[in-house]
Protein backbone atom coordinates (compact mmCIF):
# COMPACT_ATOMS: atom_id res chain seq x y z
CA UNK A 1 0.00 0.00 0.00
CA UNK A 2 1.29 3.05 -0.89
CA UNK A 3 0.47 6.89 0.31
CA UNK A 4 -1.36 7.36 -2.42
CA UNK A 5 -4.80 5.99 -1.85
CA UNK A 6 -6.08 2.40 -2.30
CA UNK A 7 -3.57 2.25 -5.49
CA UNK A 8 -2.02 -0.86 -4.73
CA UNK A 9 1.80 -2.20 -6.09
CA UNK A 10 2.64 -4.63 -8.10
CA UNK A 11 3.43 -7.78 -6.25
CA UNK A 12 5.52 -11.06 -7.68
CA UNK A 13 4.48 -14.47 -6.67
CA UNK A 14 6.68 -17.65 -6.11
CA UNK A 15 5.28 -20.75 -6.14
CA UNK A 16 7.35 -23.60 -4.52
CA UNK A 17 6.56 -26.86 -4.73
CA UNK A 18 7.15 -29.23 -1.66
CA UNK A 19 5.17 -32.15 0.13
CA UNK A 20 2.35 -31.57 2.59
CA UNK A 21 5.03 -32.57 5.46
CA UNK A 22 7.58 -29.87 4.14
CA UNK A 23 4.96 -27.51 3.87
CA UNK A 24 3.48 -27.94 7.34
CA UNK A 25 6.86 -28.53 8.51
CA UNK A 26 7.37 -24.63 7.70
CA UNK A 27 4.01 -23.23 8.42
CA UNK A 28 5.09 -24.51 11.77
CA UNK A 29 8.77 -23.34 12.14
CA UNK A 30 7.25 -19.98 11.07
CA UNK A 31 5.36 -19.88 13.74
CA UNK A 32 7.61 -20.60 16.14
CA UNK A 33 9.78 -17.37 14.98
CA UNK A 34 6.78 -15.24 14.97
CA UNK A 35 7.41 -14.74 11.34
CA UNK A 36 5.40 -14.76 8.15
CA UNK A 37 5.95 -17.93 5.73
CA UNK A 38 7.41 -15.50 3.02
CA UNK A 39 9.58 -14.21 5.08
CA UNK A 40 10.65 -17.86 6.83
CA UNK A 41 11.20 -18.74 2.73
CA UNK A 42 12.96 -15.21 2.06
CA UNK A 43 15.64 -15.90 4.93
CA UNK A 44 16.43 -19.40 3.89
CA UNK A 45 16.74 -18.84 0.73
CA UNK A 46 19.06 -15.49 1.64
CA UNK A 47 21.37 -18.67 4.40
CA UNK A 48 21.17 -20.48 1.48
CA UNK A 49 22.68 -18.60 -0.99
CA UNK A 50 24.96 -17.30 1.66
CA UNK A 51 26.48 -20.36 2.19
CA UNK A 52 26.60 -21.29 -1.52
CA UNK A 53 29.01 -18.15 -1.56
CA UNK A 54 31.31 -19.41 1.27
CA UNK A 55 32.05 -22.55 -0.52
CA UNK A 56 32.66 -20.99 -3.95
CA UNK A 57 34.77 -18.98 -2.49
CA UNK A 58 36.51 -21.74 -0.89
CA UNK A 59 36.68 -23.82 -3.95
CA UNK A 60 38.10 -20.49 -6.23
CA UNK A 61 40.88 -20.39 -3.32
CA UNK A 62 41.84 -24.33 -3.64
CA UNK A 63 41.60 -23.67 -7.29
CA UNK A 64 43.75 -20.83 -6.74
CA UNK A 65 46.23 -22.22 -4.62
CA UNK A 66 46.17 -26.15 -5.56
CA UNK A 67 44.36 -29.00 -3.88
CA UNK A 68 46.09 -28.71 -0.18
CA UNK A 69 46.64 -25.39 0.55
CA UNK A 70 47.27 -26.46 4.24
CA UNK A 71 50.46 -28.34 3.23
CA UNK A 72 53.29 -25.84 2.66
CA UNK A 73 55.87 -28.32 1.64
CA UNK A 74 53.81 -28.32 -1.69
CA UNK A 75 54.97 -24.77 -2.02
CA UNK A 76 58.59 -25.88 -1.60
CA UNK A 77 60.71 -26.50 -4.23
Amino acid sequence: MTGKGNVKEPRTALLIRCSEEEAEAIRETAKQQRRTVSSFVIGAVMNRLSVQRAVGAVQKRERFLGSAPHAPDKLLP
